[in-house]
């Protein structure tokens, strides 16, 4: 009866996972390269707000732009990442690109009332749940 080797199954099974995880990380950093990227987003509601929270870091206000048509909140921009052109990645794991998020808000929101503020890399937009609705294009982060 031969004997079963585990030594040997336990070395080929570690190349295996090397293999894959390395087949993985190509595929990812290809896909976000060419895809742009997805913010963490919360949204929390009380009686007289919805507030959204959204993790951009490395992004100045002027990267950011929020929208209001139609009952739709757009929230969009770009992240450029900076690199020397003389080096080439071992690894890339920071996003980069653009992005673009909409939410549909109730009828009876207060557009002219949505405050949008940004510090420490996080923005931050409160809608107002009641009053008068008005369309406004834009809305300007403080």
């Amino acid at each position: 009866m031969s004997q079963f080797n585990f030594s040997e199954l336990e070395q080929r099974l570690n190349e295996l996972g090397e293999d894959i995880h390395g087949f993985v990380e190509r595929v990812i950093t290809q896909k976000s390269e060419k895809q742009g990227f997805r913010p963490a987003l919360d949204v929390l509601q009380d009686d007289e707000h919805i507030t959204l929270f959204m993790d951009l870091p490395g992004m100045e206000k002027k990267d950011i732009s929020i929208a209001l048509k139609n009952q739709v909140l757009t929230i969009s921009g770009s992240r450029k990442a900076e690199y020397p052109e003389e080096q080439e990645f071992l690894k890339q794991e920071r996003e980069s690109g653009s992005f673009s998020r909409s939410f549909a808000i109730p009828a009876d929101v207060n557009s002219s009332e949505i405050k949008a503020g940004f510090r420490q890399g996080v923005l931050r937009v409160t809608v107002p749940l009641k009053g008068e609705t008005e369309q406004s294009d834009t809305i300007n982060i403080e």
